[in-house]
């Protein structure tokens, strides 16, 4: 019995080299499927591009309203604060006891 052969049958395998039909598909394949991303790649940029323009603008917006409503709740303080100054201005007369600037 020689020990370099197996049990098991040997099949010629052979190689068929793709046609000319198979290389032109899968070529075509590959086209459509890079044309694919690009495309992919073009919609992802302009909704970036969207978004960040959207934010900007957003971002004013926010800002603007954000100082309108601030000024809005500073005007009563201020205008009370302008009255009791005006009022204490009025009121209370400059004694020695209170003057303490001198100290």
């Amino acid at each position: 019995m020689d020990t370099n052969q197996t049990d098991q049958p040997v099949v010629d395998t052979i190689e068929t080299e793709p046609t000319l039909e198979e290389e032109v598909g899968e070529e075509i394949a590959e086209v459509k499927e890079e044309e694919n991303w690009k495309e992919k790649y073009i919609r992802a940029l302009a909704d970036y591009q969207n978004l960040s323009k959207r934010s900007a603008e957003e971002k004013i917006v926010i800002r603007t309203f954000a100082s309108q409503i601030v000024i809005e709740k500073l005007l009563p303080v201020v205008d009370s604060l302008e009255k009791a100054e005006a009022h204490v201005k009025d009121t209370v007369s400059p004694s020695p006891s209170r003057n303490y600037s001198k100290y």
